[in-house]
């Protein structure tokens, strides 16, 4: 192809419009150096603030039914937010609980799809997110309020610990029946504990054993996994090994100690009443009678004053002279810490002895006399 050069006219009009291609890239290089420098805006501050600050505290709450709780309770918060999200889980990674509740006055509670067994301080994994931001959370357990109680880690109780208890002139004796079953749709190792410590053990360490036709099936571990706890667990050298379990399965252990050590004198467990009985110049009585509230579950120790004051003035006002004290039929089963001597003050303290303890709202009723000598 042949190439013509530009005609005179053509080369003027190319001219030209470089000409207005520099003038117009000229005005803007201007017009941009002369805008001003605006501060940087951030019109997202006050829409993504944080609106609530820790940390939070989380704890099972509600009324615990066979050691397994509906709920939790997180405290600790502060600010504006209205919602809150919480996560709790195993340490291997079972959501326990994964819900949004309101915030109350700091406060959230957070109800569980199915109630759970709440595992230990180092075999959990909480979340708190509130208004979407987390903030720092911790898993506080709750303190165990029964003696026997399952292990963390999906061990639960299907139904609430039963006791066969009683009291005999050689000690006391206590038998329990746990029903130990998980939610777990694949087998777990299984165990549950007791605390010795606690009534009606009373600090009894050693006694125990396995009842049942399928005691043989269970084993006791004592001192573990602290001083003075006991593990209770399935056997895993038995044929169809009893040391797992898995949702739809129950292991049904009874244990049993038959001597243990009198019940711990509870004030809190019991009141105090006392009346006449003979009353008269030849023989005044005071009959205390002990009753307890039904605050304890457990077989409770007491220990009251008997004022005999009123009783020796009374023979007194007959003419008479205190001459001896006398005591009820029921005598065996109190321990007086002390006899007063006649010439006063009359006052004895009288304790409790394993057969006079009391379970729930029992009462026990014993009489002190002074008589004319």
């Amino acid at each position: 192809m042949r190439r013509h050069p530009l005609q005179p006219r053509t080369a003027g009009v190319v001219a030209a419009l470089l000409l207005l291609v520099l003038l117009v890239a000229g005005t803007g290089v201007a017009n941009a150096a002369s805008l001003a420098l605006l501060s940087p805006s951030r019109p997202y501050a006050t829409a993504v603030a944080r609106c609530a600050t820790g940390p939070a505290t989380v704890t099972a709450s509600g009324t615990p039914t066979g050691g397994r709780y509906p709920q939790v309770t997180v405290t600790g918060l502060s600010g504006t937010c209205t919602d809150a999200r919480v996560l709790l889980a195993t340490s291997t990674g079972t959501v326990l609980l994964d819900t949004t509740a309101p915030v109350v006055a700091g406060t959230v509670t957070a109800v569980a799809p199915t109630p759970f067994t709440p595992p230990a301080a180092g075999a959990a994994r909480v979340y708190v997110a509130v208004g979407s931001w987390p903030v720092a959370a911790s898993w506080v357990p709750p303190a165990s309020t029964s003696p026997v109680y399952p292990a963390p880690g999906g061990t639960a109780f299907d139904t609430a610990v039963t006791w066969d208890l009683k009291n005999a002139t050689s000690g006391q004796q206590a038998c329990f029946t746990i029903r130990v079953t998980t939610t777990s749709t694949t087998p777990i190792v299984w165990s549950a504990y007791v605390d010795t410590a606690q009534a009606p053990f009373n600090g009894a360490r050693t006694g125990y054993s396995v009842q049942g036709s399928d005691g043989w099936k269970y084993q006791l571990t004592p001192d573990t996994p602290t001083v003075g706890v006991i593990r209770i667990s399935g056997r895993p050298d038995v044929w169809q090994p009893y040391d797992t379990v898995v949702a739809g399965q129950v292991r049904v252990v009874e244990v049993c100690n038959y001597s243990l050590p009198g019940a711990a004198v509870t004030p809190s467990a019991y009141t105090v009443t006392t009346s006449h009985g003979a009353w008269n110049a030849q023989r005044a009585c005071v009959v205390t009678t002990v009753t307890g509230n039904g605050t304890s579950p457990f077989y409770v120790g007491w220990q009251t004053s008997v004022d005999m004051t009123a009783a020796v003035q009374r023979i007194r006002s007959g003419g008479g002279t205190p001459g001896a004290w006398r005591y009820g039929g029921d005598e065996w089963k109190v321990e007086r810490l002390g006899v007063p001597s006649l010439a006063g003050p009359f006052v004895f303290d009288v304790r409790s002895r394993t057969a006079s303890n009391l379970l729930g709202t029992q009462s026990f009723t014993f009489e002190t006399c002074v008589v004319d000598g």
